[in-house]
């Protein structure tokens, strides 16, 4: 794992915190528009590799494609924290 953190689509299911989102301006627009930001913590329901993942946002979820979940980068959040 690089100091920025995971891909979202190689990352465990559970609760994780944003730490970084790769891409172009209109890319992070679309992610920030979606509620998906730096320092923000989301639940990651399911990941399919070939697929997408399925991401909690408070009581939102959200469906990500591949290109999409490998621009965001995140670490896991222990419990307790």
């Amino acid at each position: 794992m690089s100091l920025a953190g995971l891909p979202l689509s190689l990352a465990p299911c559970g609760t994780l915190k944003v730490t970084a989102i790769a891409g172009d301006l209109a890319t992070r627009g679309q992610l920030q528009d979606m509620g998906i930001q730096t320092g923000k913590r989301l639940q990651l329901l399911q990941s399919e590799m070939d697929e997408g993942v399925v991401i909690a946002l408070g009581d939102t979820r959200v469906a990500l494609g591949q290109d999409l979940a490998r621009r965001i980068l995140v670490t896991p959040v222990e419990k307790g924290r």
